[in-house]
């Protein structure tokens, strides 16, 4: 599980550094962030982020009951 935790946050890598540069491309922040993310994130984006998001948390999850069981 840990494994492929690491892997899919690397697979995120890439995306998330080329959408940074897109955010620090706009002249002005723009006014409603859920807006500019629907042009500008490919939707598959937005899905393997909430997937990767689970496994975050079904990691976080695992720590926990290790640590405190």
């Amino acid at each position: 599980m840990l494994v492929a935790t690491a892997r899919a946050c690397d697979a995120l890598r890439a995306s998330a550094e080329e959408i940074g540069r897109l955010w620090a491309a706009e002249p002005h922040e723009p006014a409603d962030p859920a807006s500019w993310e629907l042009a500008h994130v490919p939707g598959a984006l937005r899905v393997q982020t909430e997937e990767t998001d689970d496994l975050v948390r079904a990691v976080a999850v695992f720590l926990w009951v290790l640590t405190y069981s």
